[in-house]
């Protein structure tokens, strides 16, 4: 091997000893970040659908209520 590769190969040692732990709190962040993705995404369907049904309301039915 060459210094190059030997060197390489120590810090994937070294890499891997940590990777355990790396590994379980990139989970952990992806999680996280798809939990608040989801909320975010309810949130702006949830104002979209009020939105549309206000649109409705004041456009086609007059305000009135639907029967």
């Amino acid at each position: 091997m060459s210094k190059r590769e030997v060197s390489r190969a120590r810090s994937l040692r070294v890499a891997t000893g940590d990777s355990k732990e790396l590994v379980a709190e990139l989970r952990q962040l992806i999680a996280r970040r798809r939990e608040r993705t989801a909320q975010a995404v309810n949130v702006g369907l949830t104002l979209l659908y009020w939105e549309v049904g206000n649109r409705i309301k004041r456009e086609i039915l007059k305000e009135k209520r639907a029967e």
